[in-house]
């Protein structure tokens, strides 16, 4: 049995559009391997760094976008990936968030800026 977090990213919007998976269940699962697999056991890989406390909030306003159903064709608009998540490195800072680039010295430096390649253009919430 495939695993959602298994999934293809055109394999998760269509299983958005046809609603056999919300973008909510997808980021609770994703969050459940990450503790799981990624945080457990007596060496954790520790490759995710920080999950955002408001990627609940934002996979279920894209529920809502779903439930919706007023959507561009798969792959088109503005919306094209509305309720995939992302991962980023570090590097590609985001304001708010720590940017420690794996340096204990600077573990507690913020960013007050978003680096251009991960800045969003669309906000789902809007």
């Amino acid at each position: 049995m495939t695993q959602v977090w298994e999934l293809s990213a055109y394999e998760v919007l269509t299983a958005f559009r046809d609603k056999t998976l919300s973008p909510s269940e997808l980021i609770a699962a994703l969050q459940q391997r990450v503790s799981t697999i990624d945080k457990a056991g007596d060496k954790p890989i520790n490759a995710i760094t920080e999950l955002l406390d408001d990627a609940m909030t934002a996979a279920k306003a894209a529920d809502d976008y779903y439930v919706a159903a007023n959507f561009d064709p798969l792959g088109t608009g503005a919306d094209a990936l509305a309720g995939l998540p992302v991962v980023t490195k570090e590097k590609h800072f985001l304001a708010g968030r720590t940017v420690s680039e794996g340096l204990q010295a600077r573990a507690d430096n913020v960013s007050a800026v978003t680096h251009p390649l991960t800045y969003r253009h669309h906000d789902i919430r809007k």
